[in-house]
């Protein structure tokens, strides 16, 4: 499918923004836009002061992409970049660095995770990760970012856990 003409308008290399850790989806961290591919709309995203094998692909409208303050405004911790000292403040590092962030306009088409029929507390069932045949009544310990936390009851000695 043609993406449209200005699908990739607001970004460019060197851009700072908020993303979600795929390694640890609780986490959310300070970012940068390593590569922008044109061809087929992505942009890759690289955690300030960490290593490649972390950084991951997504187009303008990903659910774990965020604009600078993002975080503050929800509610949700931001992880400064790693070895980075003192007190993190967007406009200080972003002079610090050089660098300008992605304007908030250039996320295409996110909905607020406001919209998620998921609510704290609910009780639902969920796979056991540690016993994959096995199917455990849990609770959704948060919601945030698109992506739950959920919390699974302790249906056995020593049973429980996060998820």
């Amino acid at each position: 499918p043609k993406l449209p003409q200005n699908w990739l308008a607001g970004w460019n290399v060197g851009m700072k923004l908020e993303a979600v850790d795929k390694h640890n989806a609780a986490l959310v961290c300070v970012a940068t836009v390593g590569n922008i591919l044109s061809s087929d709309g992505r942009i890759l995203i690289h955690f300030d002061g960490w290593e490649i094998e972390y950084d991951y692909w997504v187009k303008p409208d990903s659910p774990f992409i965020k604009p600078k303050g993002w975080c503050e405004q929800n509610g949700v911790t931001l992880n400064k970049p790693k070895g980075y000292r003192g007190d993190f403040k967007w406009d200080k590092y972003l002079e610090e660095t050089g660098c300008r962030a992605v304007p908030a306009w250039a996320f295409r088409s996110q909905k607020s995770n406001n919209t998620s029929l998921f609510r704290r507390g609910m009780k639902i069932e969920a796979v056991d990760k540690r016993n994959p045949v096995l199917i455990r009544v849990a609770s959704v310990a948060d919601v945030v970012c698109h992506q739950l936390r959920v919390s699974l009851e302790c249906a056995f000695q020593g049973g429980g856990g996060n998820l």
